[in-house]
């Protein structure tokens, strides 16, 4: 996991979390990389998942 730390001793600052994934799928020759950016400024959280697939299918 990477983390960044705030910038300011303050808690409201921004920080920003980067937690990849490698999931392997059915087949042995495809990968799916999850990549989940968890950002929490303000008291909010907000979660982007990014889902990139190497390969022709997914299902």
């Amino acid at each position: 996991m990477i983390t960044i730390p705030p910038l300011g001793s303050s808690s409201s600052s921004p920080r920003l979390e980067v937690v990849p994934e490698v999931t392997p799928v059915v087949d042995d020759d495809e990968d799916v990389v999850v990549l989940v950016l968890v950002l929490v400024s303000r008291g909010s959280v907000v979660v982007a998942v990014l889902v990139v697939g190497m390969g022709e299918s997914l299902v």
